[in-house]
């Protein structure tokens, strides 16, 4: 299991360095028009589904994926439901899925708004044709909107990978990575022959904008309430910060996020343990009197995924897993010369949760541990930062989500074709969750850098109908990095 963790890590490295390391020379990026091709996109959206549901139907051989006529009139008579696949799966795995259909209608020219309505419409057709099991309310709502957000940064991401002018490895490793960030940019573009074709200029369809990036990597250890460790290996940080919050510039949704995902080497949990995304809607930046302060204030979109896996013959309480995967809200970041060469900054975010999800202690059914839910998250960042060379970072998010029950049974079905499991959010009662982050950089050498730091996971459940349950989990970590 780890040394197929290893590979994995290993090819997104190589082929890290490989973009981040070349440079073509030639002039400078120009902007060209994709021509909107709506039905193009649309036969994507299918073709996806398809290809989708022939992996799971006949490489998998999954239950749900066995449909046909008698399944689809179901569900078409079905109301929605609450389902019980796993948490990645839910939380994870459907952002992502609607992310590509998103991007079939962005590769071909469709603006953010209209490529939003083919993740909800590739949602749909998922939900009630290709699954034999009940539409899921969850998927359809953390499917397009989760996956505009994921869909929108790899656009993104995979334009900036772009280099029309590269060629041999430098060109190879570039379009290889774009394909890894971006499979359905990565198809069109093969499809289209542009994925070879070298031009005197770097064609993009979208101006890219400053991308920040980072990589670091070293030792893990994750320690109970008691200080007895849990689990401990290697791991490897990336981050990521694409354009300039404070820009004036900011016109199009987007074109300021950060990202970051944090990599497991060790046996007893997964391979992605923290994904955690900030996207800009629309933003302004207040005009000061004070030259040393910069304030932004905007609406964002969050997503975020904490997944620890759980230990064979260990309680729950040694495990934290919570997610929101639709989350919209105001924030702003203030920064502050405070002397020469040194910048304090500070963020603060409040979000209203439309659905998330944290780990519970009872709720058992298939492959489900975790209530569904929403409510409310807050974020608080502050940084200190000398000169470029040392950093002082404290972050705390706080989450509080609302779970609640829905009747089970479904009054428009007759009762032999009721679902066979409960149709719920999960047990009844609220969770609070916080999140503590310190650490410190230190740059030793022109971009390499040293860190170490502690994180806190926090979570006081309160149940209805069960004895409330509080755990800790405590992360210490110590590694090198460097940044592009």
């Amino acid at each position: 299991m780890i040394k197929s963790k290893l590979l994995h890590i290993s090819i997104i490295l190589i082929f890290s360095g490989i973009f981040f390391q070349t440079r073509a020379d030639g002039s400078a990026d120009s902007v060209v028009s994709v021509p909107k091709r709506p039905v193009k996109a649309a036969i994507e959206t299918v073709g996806l589904n398809l290809g989708i549901w022939a992996f799971d139907r006949y490489v998998l051989e999954a239950d749900y994926a066995y449909i046909g006529w008698n399944t689809i009139r179901r569900n078409l008579r079905h109301n929605m439901v609450w389902d019980n696949d796993e948490f990645s799966v839910n939380l994870l795995l459907h952002p992502y899925q609607g992310g590509m259909y998103y991007n079939a209608a962005r590769a071909n020219g469709m603006s953010i708004g209209n490529s939003a309505l083919y993740a909800v419409g590739g949602s749909l057709v998922w939900e009630y044709f290709l699954e034999n099991e009940s539409p899921s309310l969850n998927d359809f709502i953390s499917t397009p909107l989760g996956g505009i957000g994921l869909g929108e940064i790899t656009f993104r991401l995979a334009n900036l990978l772009v280099d029309s002018r590269s060629t041999g490895w430098e060109r190879f490793g570039r379009e290889f990575l774009g394909f890894v960030v971006n499979p359905v940019h990565g198809i069109n573009r093969i499809i289209s022959g542009d994925a070879w074709r070298i031009y005197p200029y770097n064609r993009k369809m979208i101006e890219s904008l400053p991308l920040r990036f980072t990589m670091a990597g070293g030792y893990r250890g994750l320690y109970d309430s008691q200080d007895v460790r849990i689990d401990n290996g290697a791991y490897i940080d990336f981050d990521l910060l694409y354009g300039n919050i404070f820009s004036v510039e900011n016109e199009r949704p987007y074109d300021a996020f950060s990202a970051s995902i944090t990599l497991n080497m060790v046996s007893n949990q997964p391979l992605l343990s923290d994904f955690n995304f900030i996207g800009e809607l629309w933003g302004k930046s207040v005009p000061l009197r004070n030259e040393k302060l910069d304030l932004h204030w905007g609406v964002f979109q969050h997503f975020d995924y904490y997944n620890s896996g759980s230990i064979e013959g260990q309680p729950y309480t040694n495990t934290y897993r919570i997610a929101e995967a639709a989350a919209f809200g105001i924030g702003g970041q203030l920064m502050y010369k405070v002397i020469n060469k040194t910048t304090l900054t500070s963020n603060l975010f409040v979000n209203a949760v439309l659905l998330g999800s944290s780990i519970t202690d009872h709720y058992r059914v298939d492959n489900r541990d975790y209530n569904l839910s929403s409510g409310f998250s807050t974020k608080f960042n502050l940084g200190l930062n000398y000169n470029q060379k040392a950093i002082i970072r404290t972050e705390f998010e706080n989450y509080r989500l609302f779970t609640w029950n829905e009747t089970s049974t479904d009054q428009n079905l007759p009762a032999e074709q009721e679902p066979q499991t409960p149709n719920l959010r999960g047990d009844e009662g609220n969770t609070g969750f916080t999140v503590i982050n310190l650490q410190f950089f230190y740059l030793f050498r022109q971009n390499y850098f040293f860190t170490f730091g502690s994180s806190a996971y926090l979570r006081n459940s309160h149940y209805r109908y069960y004895p409330d349950v509080q755990s800790r989990i405590l992360d210490s970590h110590v590694g090198v990095g460097y940044y592009f």
